[in-house]
């Protein structure tokens, strides 16, 4: 079996949640270099490290969401089981804001998508999805960040077709924003073992 395909199996077995969650935190420092220095940038995934400014249930989380932005909500708790803690497909959040409380703001949603299967989770964050919880008076821009390569030998983008009109960051634009940044990130849980697998020896064929 090669290395890959013991990574893969490995990574649904023990490793997702770190590496879903270390993913995230990347995506803070990304949406801090989109948005200018006085915006607020906050995970809202429901990643086990998360210990930020939405946390416990869902409903809970867009009722924080609803008074950062000023805005109201269309979705009730009634809607959501009591169970969910989840995030509703939605990882990060970002947004400007003004010295005044009505709303409309310059908003951003994340999603973090580590697995091959990114172009169907992509509408999950978005901001159609997302208009029929909050009642956005400005339309969001939706940013899906993923660890893959998407590009052709000419740098064009891969599978151009996949894209459903948001901002996509590959590996190429998050290496190229975090450039210089790589000290700040020695304490994901998620390196230890990207460590491991970069250790690891292809068997012979």
């Amino acid at each position: 079996i090669s290395r890959a395909v013991r990574w893969s199996r490995l990574y649904r077995r023990h490793f997702q949640a770190d590496i879903t969650s270390s993913f995230e935190t990347i995506g803070v420092s990304v949406f801090r270099w989109l948005l200018p220095s006085h915006a607020d940038v906050h995970r809202f995934g429901k990643g086990p490290d998360n210990s930020g400014r939405y946390k416990g249930h869902i409903w809970t989380k867009i009722k924080q969401f609803a008074d950062d932005l000023c805005c109201e909500t269309k979705c009730t708790k009634a809607e959501f089981a009591p169970t969910d803690n989840g995030d509703g497909g939605l990882d990060l959040v970002g947004w400007v804001p003004w010295k005044d409380n009505a709303p409309g703001r310059l908003v951003i949603l994340g999603q973090c998508a580590c697995r091959p299967d990114w172009a169907r989770k992509q509408d999950e964050a978005s901001g159609a999805r997302w208009a029929t919880r909050l009642d956005f008076v400005t339309h969001p821009m939706t940013v899906i960040l993923i660890p893959f390569f998407l590009r052709t030998a000419s740098g064009a983008w891969h599978r151009r077709t996949d894209f459903s009109g948001h901002l996509i960051i590959d590996r190429l634009r998050l290496l190229r924003t975090l450039a210089g940044t790589a000290s700040q990130f020695s304490k994901l849980p998620a390196l230890k073992h990207v460590t491991k697998c970069l250790a690891a020896k292809e068997g012979a064929y």
